[in-house]
C-alpha cells in the first residue's frame, strides 16, 4: 500500500506482524534481502574476515543514502566502493505483547 503521490514519492508500510488468538502478538520483523546481513559490532567498512578480505559480498556491501539496490540479478556487483563509501549498519527489531493491545493490533492488520 502506498501513500498518495502527493504526500511521499515511492514510500510503502513496511510492517510485519503475527498474532495468536489475539493473546500474543509479534511485530517487527527481519528483512530478507541485500544489503541486510549485519554483524553485532556494526561495522561501517568491511572488516575483512575471509580469505579475499570480503565479508560483505556484492550487494551486500551497500548504503542506500549513496545508492540504491540495482540490477538485483547480478547480486555480485558492488554499486558502491568500498574504499571511498560507508556502508549502511542494518538492526531490525521486533517486539513481543500480550493482553488487550492485541486487539487494538488485530483491528490494525484487518483496516490496513
Amino acid at each position: 500500500m502506498r501513500h498518495p503521490k502527493n504526500l511521499i514519492f515511492l514510500w510503502s508500510h513496511h510492517e510485519k506482524t503475527v498474532t495468536i488468538d489475539q493473546k500474543i502478538s509479534y511485530m517487527g520483523g527481519l528483512d530478507l534481502c541485500y544489503g541486510r546481513y549485519d554483524l553485532d559490532n556494526y561495522p561501517l567498512n568491511e572488516p575483512g574476515n575471509d580469505a579475499n578480505g570480503i565479508f560483505f559480498p556484492g550487494q551486500d556491501y551497500s548504503n542506500v543514502r549513496i545508492k540504491d539496490f540495482a540490477n538485483v540479478g547480478q547480486y555480485d556487483l558492488c554499486l558502491i566502493d568500498p574504499l571511498e563509501q560507508p556502508r549502511m549498519p542494518w538492526r531490525d527489531i521486533a517486539i513481543k505483547v500480550k493482553g488487550l493491545i492485541t486487539k487494538d493490533i488485530t483491528r490494525h492488520f484487518i483496516q490496513y
